[in-house]
C-alpha cells in the first residue's frame, strides 16, 4: 500500500460495504464529481478505488480536485500533497539510494509535472547555464532536425486534425530548446549516455528515436528510413562540430540501475527524473535539493569514467553511428 493510501484512510469510512467520504459522498459520487471537474475525463470509480487501495497514485490535478470536493483545510491539503510527493519519490527509487527519511526541505524542492506541463520547464532549464549530464533510453530531442519534425506532422495538418495546433506549438518549443542547446554547448560540457541496443532497434525496427516520442503520442507519423538516415547524419554533425558535446553508446552488459527509468539528467543545480507508466502517461520530477543533485552528478561522472574507451571516444561513436546508417 502506498503511503498516500494509508494516510488518506482518515478521510473516509466503510458503511455496509460502501465507502463514504468525509463530505458524505460515496465512492461513485465522488468519482463522478471529480470526472466533471477534470473536464469529463481523468477519473472514474475504478481508478478511485485503486488509488484508495494503494494500487496507483493520484495525479496532482486529480488531487487538487479531490481536495476542493472534500472541502479540506489548507493544512490538510498540504499534508496530502506532501504525502503524494513522497510516494512519487519512492516510485523513482530514491528511497533505495538514501537512507534518511524525506525531509520537508527535499519535498518542498521537488516539483512534479505531467508530460504536457513539463515542456516549458524543460525548455527553461535548457536555456540556463551549466554543464549537462543526461542518461536516456534513446536519442535526445535536441539531435532531431526540426525539418524532420515538420515532415512527420504533415499527416495531422492535411486531415485537419484538432491536435495540429498543439503539434505546431510543440515543434516551436523544440526549436527553442534546440537553439538553447546549440548556444549553451559552445560554453558548457554536454554528455549523454544511451544504450547501443536502443539505437540498433531504432534502425532495424519501426521504433521511435526515444522511448517516449511525444510527436508519436500526438498522432504524427514515425520517422521514415530516409528521415532516420538524416537524423543520424545530423547527430554525427553535432558531434563533429561541437567539441563540448559527447555521446556514449553503452553495451547492455554495462547498463546500470540508471535505466530503470527512461531518462534522468542534471543541468546546473537541477535534477530531472522521468518515468513512463504507460505509452502516453509520464511523470517528470525536478529536484533542487543539493544532496540529491550532487549524488546523481557524482554517479554520472563515475559511470562515464568507468565506461570503456570504445563506448565514449568520439571517433568510435561516430563510426558506430555510420554503421547504423549503412543498415538503412
Amino acid at each position: 500500500m502506498t503511503r498516500f493510501a494509508q494516510f488518506f484512510k482518515k478521510y473516509y469510512t466503510r458503511e455496509n460495504n460502501r465507502i463514504v467520504f468525509c463530505n458524505g459522498m460515496t465512492l461513485n459520487q465522488l468519482a463522478i464529481t471529480m470526472w466533471e471537474q477534470l473536464g469529463y475525463k481523468g477519473m472514474d470509480a475504478s481508478a478511485l478505488s485503486r488509488i484508495i487501495k494503494g494500487e496507483r497514485l493520484f495525479t496532482f490535478p486529480q488531487l487538487e480536485k479531490l481536495c476542493i470536493t472534500l472541502d479540506l483545510k489548507r493544512d490538510e491539503r498540504n499534508e496530502l500533497f506532501l504525502t503524494l510527493k513522497t510516494d512519487y519519490l519512492n516510485r523513482h527509487g530514491l528511497n533505495n539510494l538514501y537512507s534518511y527519511n524525506f525531509s520537508d526541505d527535499l519535498l518542498q524542492q521537488t516539483v512534479i509535472y505531467s508530460q504536457e506541463e513539463v515542456i516549458e520547464p524543460l525548455t527553461s532549464i535548457e536555456e540556463s547555464d551549466g554543464d549537462r549530464y543526461v542518461v536516456i533510453s534513446g536519442l535526445s530531442v535536441n539531435t532531431v532536425p526540426i525539418s524532420i519534425m515538420q515532415e512527420r506532422s504533415q499527416n495531422c495538418f492535411k486531415r485537419g486534425d484538432k491536435k495540429s495546433i498543439g503539434i505546431n506549438e510543440r515543434i516551436k518549443c523544440y526549436q527553442r530548446r534546440k537553439n538553447a542547446f546549440l548556444n549553451q554547448v559552445k560554453k558548457s560540457l554536454f554528455r549523454e549516455v544511451c544504450p547501443k541496443s536502443i539505437i540498433q532497434q531504432y534502425v532495424r525496427n519501426t521504433s521511435e528515436f526515444a522511448s517516449a516520442d511525444m510527436l508519436i503520442n500526438l498522432g504524427c507519423n514515425p520517422e521514415t528510413k530516409r528521415e532516420k538516415r538524416d537524423h543520424l547524419k545530423a547527430l554525427i554533425n553535432l558531434l563533429e562540430d561541437n567539441s563540448n558535446y559527447e555521446l556514449a553508446l553503452i553495451d547492455d552488459t554495462n547498463i546500470h540501475w540508471f535505466f530503470n527509468r527512461n531518462f534522468w539528467g542534471i543541468k546546473g543545480d537541477t535534477l530531472i527524473l522521468e518515468s513512463w507508466f504507460s505509452k502516453t502517461q509520464g511523470r517528470f520530477l525536478m529536484i533542487n535539493e543539493s544532496i540529491i543533485v550532487k549524488s546523481f552528478r557524482n554517479n554520472f561522472l563515475q559511470l562515464w569514467e568507468d565506461l570503456p574507451t570504445e563506448n565514449k571516444d568520439k571517433e568510435c561513436v561516430i563510426g558506430l553511428l555510420k554503421e547504423q546508417i549503412n543498415c538503412l
